[in-house]
This record gives structure tokens, C-alpha cells and sequence, in this order.
């Protein structure tokens, strides 16, 4: 999977880096780029509220509610004129076996490209988390949400591996960079282990 953090101001990053029980399952270093630059890539961010998110992360507190403070400082932080789509999985159903194929299509956007910032912050603040883990269907919709052409990326905020597959992560991950030279794909992990890695 393709992973870069080279077009984040480095105020996003240190919000993002600032909270607790985060890993940034990112190995390149990130350049900054100025608050009001012309060249910031139209973003989708993909939150994960699967079920797994309820578990405990750092500090008392949830992975979900590491995974909301981490997203909300990023909407924040990044450049104004920065055009940003969100999109959610795992709220529509629960995560027991007969709720599975349900669960695998599970892939909402709740605000489309060029939404406005604030009603982003609002939808994330409210997330519950519930059901199954379709990264990979995810990132397909997540790439729709972008314009055809110029500088894009995809930012999935998650704790974990998808229990979806088919379509494999990483398979998707590479058709989608293989479509659009240009796209760059971002991973915030929350207590990740090696295989989710």
C-alpha cells in the first residue's frame, strides 16, 4: 500500500501525532506545506467504526474516541481551500455472523467532495460504532469521491485489518494508484499489530 504524508501541514501532523495511543503506520518523512497552498490534494477521509473500535485504547478512553479526536483535528488543520469528502463503514449493522453480508457493504459517505468542514467535525463527533470492517470496498468508494484528474489522496483512520475480503486491501490499494498516478494513500492505524501493519 502506497503511504505518504508528504502534502500534510505540519500542524495536522502534530495534532495528529499529539494524541495518545495513535501510530501513524507511516514510514516516509512529511514535508510541510503552507497553510495557503494552491497545490493541496482534493482528500477522502475514511473513518473506521467497526466494532473493534469500542475496545480501550491509551488514556481511558476508546480507539473510537482516538480515532474521532485524530480525524477532527485533521479536518481542522489542513489548508481551508483543501477540497475534503468523508466517509464512514461499520454503522449500519452489528457484527455477528448473520449481519456479515450486510456488513461488507457497509460504506457510507456522509459528506461528499467540497463539503462543508464544520458539518465533517459534526458527523464525526456522532459515529457509533457497530458492525464489520470493509476497508477495501472502503477505499473503492473513497477513490470515486475524487476528481478525475490532479493531485489526490485518501486518508483511512482504522484500527485494524478488513474482515471483508475479497476485495483485498492491498490489491485495491495498488489498482487505485495504478488508475491515478497521483493518488496518494494515507493510513492513521490505532493500535495496530503486525498483520493490520
Amino acid at each position: 500500500m502506497v503511504t505518504s504524508l508528504r502534502r500534510y501541514p505540519t500542524r495536522a501532523l502534530a495534532a495528529i501525532m499529539s494524541i495518545a495511543g495513535v501510530l501513524l503506520a507511516v514510514l516516509t518523512v512529511p514535508q510541510a506545506v503552507a497553510e495557503n497552498s494552491s497545490d493541496s490534494p482534493s482528500t477522502s477521509v475514511i473513518i473506521d467504526a467497526s466494532g473493534s473500535m469500542l475496545a480501550p485504547d491509551a488514556g481511558g478512553q476508546t480507539r473510537m474516541d482516538a480515532a474521532k479526536q485524530a480525524t477532527e483535528g485533521l479536518l481542522n488543520d489542513l489548508p481551508k481551500e483543501q477540497r475534503l469528502s468523508l466517509l464512514t463503514y461499520g454503522t449500519q449493522t452489528g457484527s455477528g455472523d448473520e449481519e456479515k453480508a450486510a456488513g461488507c457493504q457497509d460504506v457510507t459517505t456522509l459528506v461528499p467532495m467540497g463539503g462543508n468542514r464544520a458539518e465533517m467535525v459534526s458527523k464525526v463527533k456522532g459515529l457509533n460504532p457497530r458492525g464489520y470492517t470493509p476497508i477495501g470496498k472502503s477505499l473503492l468508494q473513497a477513490e470515486k469521491e475524487l476528481p478525475p484528474q490532479g493531485a489526490r489522496q485518501i486518508v483511512l483512520v482504522s484500527d485494524g485489518i478488513d474482515t471483508c475480503a475479497p476485495p483485498p486491501v492491498c490489491e485495491v490499494a495498488k489498482q487505485i494508484r495504478q488508475r491515478g498516478v497521483d493518488i496518494v494513500i494515507n493510513v492513521i492505524g490505532l493500535n495496530v499489530d503486525d498483520q493490520a501493519r
